[in-house]
């Protein structure tokens, strides 16, 4: 059997400033490696914020059936189509706020036939009364969640109505 020599044999003192060197250059590594996780972390952070922003503003848009952003019409707070001027007046489109007064009496189908196809038209693009008309519905009448149908407003209906004054 061999014996191994012992640890303190084979030291050597250390030169002048050698620990000093390598205390220094391990306090460098740990700090490089804290601002490389701190950038890891705020990289993440950012990506979510981001995705988080895209799926806001994407559910912000208008609906499916018209993917441009909407214009609001200032004097009735309510979106135009996108093809219709803001700064004119319009008066067979109808505002928001009389849709929703309408609302329960569309949905019964019991509207004149031009009136009904004036709340049609401007459920056609109003992601607004689209949600409160899909709410409505389904206050009215429950449905246990997966069995919902998906609202679909997509095709606007078959309405003749003049741009012009």
């Amino acid at each position: 059997m061999s014996l191994q020599p012992s640890p303190s044999e084979n030291w050597e003192p250390c030169p002048q400033g050698e620990l000093t060197e390598l205390s220094g250059r391990l306090r460098a590594q740990r700090k490089r490696q804290q601002v490389l996780q701190a950038a890891q972390v705020t990289v993440w952070l950012m990506l979510i914020m981001l995705g988080g922003w895209m799926t806001w503003d994407w559910n912000q848009s208008s609906s499916p059936a018209n993917p441009q952003l909407v214009q609001q019409d200032p004097a009735k707070d309510c979106p135009l189509p996108p093809d219709w001027a803001a700064n004119e007046p319009h008066p067979e489109l109808i505002p928001c706020g009389e849709v929703k007064a309408l609302a329960e009496r569309y949905l019964a189908h019991q509207l004149e036939p031009e009136l009904e196809q004036r709340v049609g038209y401007h459920l056609s693009y109003c992601r607004r009364c689209q949600d409160y008309m899909v709410e409505l519905e389904h206050s009215a009448h429950p449905v246990p969640f997966l069995h919902q149908p998906i609202p679909r407003f997509h095709a606007p209906p078959q309405v003749a109505l003049s741009t012009t004054r």
